[in-house]
């Protein structure tokens, strides 16, 4: 999720930067040195851990506010932006302009990510072409300067990770092999997640690492008893929205469980013990009909209703 203060200055100049309509006066404040803060203020910051709302850098705050605002704007909004706050960035001394922890930098390193044509001719303006005036400085400003976040808003942000599993596991969906009731069960699961991601309260990271379970789920590359107690993991978080997702998970578990991941994936038999790994963790309720003929009766139902029991009962038990 955005962190605490990204989602503070989303909702101060959130609207008028999505469309554009932010003052030279407005941009200004939000371009000041001190508005982006790190955790702890003067203690060590953890590059090994995630960022959290107690643990990033400056910088680490002003990608994740880049990030986040940049999903929300259109090309021609994005470039106007970055044009200006190149333009408007404040002048605090020499050797500091594109070089220290500033909005200005991660804006364009952004646009470089999404829109590299459209970001080409920044490096045209006046601002970039006096600080960095010859060939060789504009070279260092791309390939040493701004090449790194470039790097991350490209491919190994939480967002980009995101996307990728996302999208990974929807073209597995699509798979003409995989078992109707499975992938009706695992389409809910990513509704629910793609709802969390949306409502921005719940860890990415957490969420991709469902994401990433799920598709090792129906791969055969996770055991069902392995993703029934990641889905407990996840109803033991303190949402409503994850306690939901973690039933959903534990119906999908019951799905695969059922079927069988190896006839589910490929058609050709079940894997050895997955009925056992589930009842192992204590998912399957007497009377489910579990292998229930012809329509599979009540079979979809029963495990919805399992997963909004389950979701029900780990909510009460928090309160």
């Amino acid at each position: 999720m955005p962190l605490q203060q990204t989602r503070k200055l989303m909702k101060k100049y959130g609207e008028s930067l999505k469309n554009g309509t932010i003052s030279d006066q407005t941009l200004d404040q939000l371009l000041q040195p001190n508005t982006f803060k790190r955790a702890p203020a003067n203690g060590y910051v953890d590059p090994n851990k995630p960022v959290t709302d107690s643990n990033h850098t400056q910088m680490d705050a002003i990608k994740d506010f880049v990030e986040t605002i940049g999903e929300e704007l259109s090309p021609e909004i994005l470039h106007t932006l970055t044009h200006r706050i190149i333009q408007r960035a404040p002048d605090t001394g020499a050797n500091t302009f594109m070089r220290n922890s500033t909005l200005e930098k991660a804006f364009l390193a952004y646009e470089m990510a999404r829109y590299p044509q459209l970001a080409e001719s920044h490096f045209d303006s006046d601002r970039i072409k006096t600080t960095f005036p010859r060939e060789t400085d504009i070279s260092n400003l791309k390939g040493v300067i701004l090449n790194p976040l470039v790097e991350f808003f490209s491919s190994t942000s939480p967002l980009v990770q995101y996307k990728k599993s996302l999208q990974k596991l929807k073209e597995q969906l699509q798979q003409d092999t995989l078992d109707s009731k499975i992938r009706e069960h695992a389409q809910k699961v990513v509704s629910q997640i793609e709802a969390l991601k949306t409502q921005g309260k719940d860890s990415i990271v957490d969420l991709t690492k469902i994401l990433n379970n799920t598709q090792a789920l129906l791969k055969g590359e996770m055991t069902v008893k392995n993703y029934q107690t990641e889905a407990k993991t996840v109803q033991g978080k303190p949402s409503t929205g994850m306690k939901i997702l973690g039933g959903l998970m534990i119906a999908l578990g019951l799905a695969v469980a059922a079927v069988g991941v190896a006839l589910a994936v490929t058609g050709i038999g079940v894997v050895a013990g997955a009925v056992t790994a589930a009842v192992g963790v204590g998912v399957l309720a007497a009377g489910i009909g579990i292998f229930a003929k012809g329509r599979q009766s009540g079979l979809s139902k029963a495990m919805d209703e399992l997963a909004l029991t389950s979701a029900n009962r780990n909510t009460i038990a928090t309160h």
